[in-house]
């Protein structure tokens, strides 16, 4: 998430302390032991990489004062724009930061392969053109047992050295996702709360967790992600309140008659509250800064609403913790988030991104949300706990912005539509799936090209229909599960990821395979 009573770079004022001996010096790269009331002179030298963007640096520093870097840094890069402004943990001594940096997570089996756990970070950041940190953001835990959380906040910050700039990308809740394990689908946020087989703690319950969610992310979305980073919500409220709130100049007016009192009734977790925030400059207390950037009814632009709200409180926040009286309630905001965060980065990662967000800008920031309609579409599934409403993914859109944002990104292939393997071949004549077609291309001769296509694969187009409005992106919808291999091997064919609608499928309709946009022209150089 010192030295002498004179001011020192950042304004902050620091204090008197003992000169270091030799043996101090000859130690200052090892983790401090923990001390609260011992301060000594540390020196933090950081190297300078033209790559990585670091500024070369070599001055004092207290434990204090590095413990308010690494506090600092998570407290800024771990935010989110989905529903919670993430808040890290502050701890008093080095100890307590050991306790909850470096925390690996454990290898987990996905559908045929084992996906590595994000701890591949070198110790020394500085050479490194970028690195993708996946920041998890959770509400109270009383509601689950045994340490299950729900990852309400799932978002991929890109942080680009060589550019100078970072990007937080923003994966709604909601999304209705293949899991990591193999079976489709479910929400992205209950990944980290359902796959926690073989944890026998309750850190490993989260661990185990977290690292599923990872895998999943990977699998669907392609993006490999190099650190996590976890924090409750619990913490944002009282270190607002330890700073004494915060100004934001409300857009427009929050309304929320749903909104979760999970926080306020101690007696039902489940309860629910009325939220209203009116328009213009407003000091927001803790709860009711949480309150600003966690509703998610209510707003016309939805989880675009949403972003520019927890942007707008991000810089707020920002603004406040550069101001030099921060410093006096460093002992308070140490005691307001105990127990709120797990991070694979190391301490000494931390602090080289300490280094590097010091010289961001607001404009350095750039925030990202894949919500509707451009990213999807709401549907009612119906599962074995009932009907539920999800964000069906529309994933040639959804790789078009990843490619964009993450270039080492996996998920664009051209489209190849090539003639299948034997197995294929053979799966698709066992299953013997009824597939139509509906051309949302606005090329009106694609739709007739690809079902010359895919007829000469073996499959059986019993219709080419034009699709009720133009579509960016193609999509794959199974209506069977006993055609669910055919609907797969299609999606491979495009690039995308087949959906599960609730809907009943038309008469003799296995298959729906919307051509969009983004595939016409591949069609047309195949047909």
């Amino acid at each position: 998430m010192k030295a002498k009573p004179v001011e020192d770079q950042e304004g902050i004022p620091s204090e008197q302390t003992e000169v270091p001996t030799n043996d101090d010096k000859a130690s200052s790269q090892q983790t401090e032991s923990a001390s609260a009331d011992t301060v000594e002179t540390k020196t933090l030298s950081t190297e300078t990489s033209s790559q990585g963007g670091f500024s070369s640096r070599e001055r004092p520093r207290s434990k204090k004062w590095r413990v308010f870097q690494v506090s600092l840094v998570l407290l800024v890069l771990i935010s989110t724009v989905t529903g919670i402004i993430v808040v890290p943990r502050l701890y008093r001594t080095y100890a307590s930061v050991k306790s909850v940096t470096h925390q690996t997570l454990p290898h987990v089996k996905t559908t045929g392969q084992a996906i590595p756990s994000p701890t591949l970070l070198p110790d020394d950041l500085t050479g490194l053109n970028h690195l993708n940190l996946l920041l998890l953001g959770s509400d109270t835990d009383s509601k689950f047992e045994g340490g299950r959380v729900l990852t309400q906040t799932d978002i991929v910050v890109r942080i680009d050295f060589a550019h100078h700039h970072v990007t937080m990308l923003s994966l709604p809740r909601d999304l209705w996702v293949p899991s990591d394990e193999g079976y489709c689908c479910a929400k992205l946020d209950e990944i980290s709360l359902n796959e926690t087989a073989g944890a026998t703690t309750p850190l490993d319950v989260k661990l185990y967790g977290f690292a599923h969610t990872i895998a999943t992310i990977e699998q669907d979305f392609h993006i490999p992600i190099n650190a996590y980073a976890w924090v409750g919500l619990d913490g944002l409220i009282k270190v607002i309140d330890t700073l004494g709130g915060i100004d934001i100049d409300v857009l427009h007016p929050v309304v929320d008659d749903i909104y979760p009192a999970d926080i306020t009734s101690s007696n039902n977790p489940y309860d629910y509250q009325r939220v209203y925030i009116p328009p213009g400059p407003q000091h927001l207390d803790g709860s009711t800064a949480l309150e600003y950037v966690r509703s998610r009814h209510g707003d016309l632009l939805e989880d675009v609403g949403r972003a520019a709200r927890q942007q707008e409180l991000l810089l707020a926040l920002k603004q406040k913790l550069g101001n030099r009286e921060i410093f006096v309630h460093l002992e308070e905001i140490a005691t307001d988030l105990q127990g709120s965060v797990l991070t694979s980065l190391s301490i000494q990662q931390v602090l080289e991104l300490a280094n590097f967000a010091r010289g961001l800008n607001a404009q350095d920031f750039i925030q990202m949300a894949l919500g509707l309609p451009d990213y999807g579409y709401g549907e009612t599934i119906d599962t074995y706990e009932g009907n539920i409403w999800v964000e069906e993914p529309l994933w040639g859109a959804i790789s078009q912005t990843i490619n964009q944002v993450f270039p080492e990104s996996t998920s664009s292939k051209p489209m190849s539509l090539q003639s299948l393997t034997l197995t294929d071949y053979q799966t698709v004549q066992k299953e013997r799936a009824h597939v139509l077609i509906e051309n949302g291309s606005q090329d009106e001769a694609a739709g007739n090209k690809l079902k010359t296509v895919l007829t000469k694969d073996g499959f059986i187009v019993s219709k080419v229909q034009e699709a009720d409005h133009p579509y960016l992106a193609t999509q794959i919808k199974n209506l069977n599960p006993q055609t669910a291999n055919t609907s797969r091997i299609l999606g491979q064919l495009f690039g995308v990821l087949a959906s599960t609608p609730g809907t009943a499928p038309p008469r003799g309709v296995d298959i729906i395979l919307i051509l969009g946009q983004d595939s016409a022209a591949s069609v047309e150089a195949t047909g």
